[in-house]
Parts: structure tokens; C-alpha cells; sequence
């Protein structure tokens, strides 16, 4: 009984481990999606999560073969409730760069703007 107890808290500490380790690569991939596309398609998710996994990450990427990453990505990082996550991540990395800029008043006339 004593076994099963600690391979479950192993396991459990390996599942709380990878999703840390996802949210991190969500988060790195949102900023760099948020340089070429505000509204990525699921076509630049994905590419853009193979050239980061690439880049920063091939160990992990090697131990995959094609179909079994396609299914991980799949399966954890292109998920909705991912890809809510993803949405977060570009709001605050938006805020993150553009929060010195004035807020904008839809009521102010032409000419104050153009000042």
C-alpha cells in the first residue's frame, strides 16, 4: 500500500511538472506569435510551437517520433482550454509592451488627437 501511495505522488508530481513546463512554453510561444499575428491560426501555433520546441527545447522534441508529437501538441497545447490560456498570455504580453502608451478616449475630437 505504502508503494502505491509514493509511485502516485511520483506521478502526480511528474503531471504538475509537465503542465508547469506547457504553460511555459505557451507563454514563450505567445510572445513570439504576438510578433507576426494578433489572431494566430491553428496552422501558426503549431509551426511556431515546432520552430520554439526546435530552438529551446529538442531534447524533448527528439524523444518523439512525427505522430506522437503531433499527438502531445495536440493533446496539451492546442486543447481550448490551452488556447485559453494562450489568449491570456498575449493579453499580458500586449499590456506588457504597449502599457506606457495613453489611453485612448473615443470621444475626443479630431483636433486634440492629431496634438
Amino acid at each position: 500500500m505504502g508503494d502505491r501511495i509514493v509511485k502516485l505522488e511520483k506521478n502526480f508530481e511528474i503531471a504538475n511538472n509537465e503542465q508547469d513546463f506547457i504553460k511555459d512554453i505557451i507563454k514563450s510561444i505567445a510572445k513570439k506569435l504576438l510578433v507576426k499575428s494578433i489572431y494566430p491560426t491553428h496552422e501558426e501555433l503549431r509551426e511556431t510551437t515546432r520552430e520554439f520546441m526546435l530552438s529551446e527545447h529538442p531534447d524533448f522534441l527528439k524523444k518523439f517520433k512525427k505522430n506522437q508529437w503531433q499527438i502531445y501538441y495536440e493533446k496539451n497545447i492546442a486543447q481550448l482550454s490551452i488556447l485559453g490560456t494562450l489568449t491570456a498570455r498575449i493579453k499580458d504580453a500586449m499590456f506588457s509592451v504597449f502599457s506606457e502608451l495613453p489611453p485612448i478616449n473615443t470621444s475626443t475630437k479630431e483636433l486634440e488627437i492629431k496634438k
